[in-house]
């Protein structure tokens, strides 16, 4: 990111080394990407230093939707950047937000636990090395030891203790099942949430980002009308705000080094943070070409009270909207090999 203005026309200072935004980035330059994102991310009512006590416990929900760990031409694209990950973890430690981590995810049946072919399963694979070669166990492990008196831990949300509630603001009619969910006592029982997706398309929801990333809270053994849905946009979209609705994002991180737009996959090198999901999947979703009054799940969202996709009143700081646009439109992207 280079040196910009906000709406004020203050300036607002890029990073201290700039990086061409195809560029391959290390671990410490995404730790430092991530910072000042979630840095340009603050309100005037304050950051995530802000929201996220030194006591509390903290839920990170990436996107592993898709695994194939044996696949060297997995698109990265499709799942959350690890990376981001980490520099999210990174900043919280160092401004003492949080004294529990759980990295929970509703994974696909890729584990060795669950029948899979593959040796190695979403935790522990290094993903062809499209992350720099980092993989969740060891970055949890990395952390327990560098912070021992922090816990880090990993959840699938597939195999932990669930509670069946009606969905936050609707009133449930007598036998329908569809105003009830299998939610993770992970999820209502955490005192923050916070959602790191990518920045992708989708074939139903047009975008997927913190609203598609919420979909894998909800086991799919417990929630079979769940997988009924995923034929329809506009139910699938609903589905996705009503299990948003159960604990609303406290923060949102959206993009990383890659992007996955239709079949292309982009490296691009963007960080989107802010403490309003809606909105700031309206800047991804406006990012990646999209108008985001056409974004169904955001309609609904927005129509329940849980933030706005009006672009013309969300404050953006940092490169604007249009240049993040030209950034992608800009990096090199290619068409992943067909998965087996």
């Amino acid at each position: 990111m280079t040196n910009s203005h906000d709406h004020f026309g203050a300036e607002v200072k890029g990073l201290p080394e700039p990086r061409p935004v195809d560029a391959e980035l290390s671990l410490p330059q995404f730790d430092v990407l991530v910072s000042r994102a979630i840095e340009l991310g603050a309100t005037r009512n304050g950051g995530l230093p802000a929201i996220i006590a030194a006591d509390e416990w903290v839920v990170i929900k990436p996107d592993v939707s898709v695994c194939n760990p044996s696949d060297k031409q997995y698109a990265p694209g499709t799942i959350t950047d690890i990376r981001v990950v980490h520099g999210l973890i990174t900043y919280m430690v160092k401004n003492k937000c949080g004294a529990r981590f759980t990295i929970a995810e509703g994974l696909p049946d890729c584990s060795p636990a669950n029948g899979s072919p593959s040796s190695t399963d979403a935790w522990t694979t290094e993903w062809g090395g499209a992350f720099g070669g980092l993989s969740y166990r060891k970055m949890v492990d990395d952390f327990s030891r560098a912070h021992p008196s922090l816990r880090f831990e990993l959840a699938d949300l597939n195999s932990v203790a669930t509670i069946k509630s009606p969905v936050p603001g609707k009133s449930p009619r007598r036998g329908d099942s569809e105003q009830f969910y299998s939610i993770p006592q992970v999820i209502q029982q955490c005192d923050r949430v916070i959602s790191v997706a990518p920045l992708k398309t989708h074939p139903l929801l047009r975008v997927s980002m913190t609203l598609g990333n919420y979909l894998r809270i909800a086991p799919d053994s417990q929630d079979g009308f769940l997988m009924a849905r995923r034929n329809n946009p506009e139910q699938l979209a609903a589905a996705a705000v009503d299990l948003f609705s159960y604990h609303p994002g406290d923060y949102t991180l959206l993009g990383g080094s890659w992007s996955l737009k239709e079949d292309r996959n982009i490296r691009c090198n963007v960080v989107i943070a802010g403490a309003n999901a809606v909105a700031v999947d309206s800047v991804g979703a406006a990012v990646m070409g999209f108008d985001p009054r056409m974004i169904p799940a955001l309609r609904l969202a927005e129509e329940k009270g849980l933030g706005t996709r009006d672009l013309g009143i969300i404050w953006v700081r940092g490169n604007e909207i249009g240049q993040a646009q030209r950034a992608l439109q800009q990096s090199h992207a290619h068409r992943p090999s067909p998965r087996p």
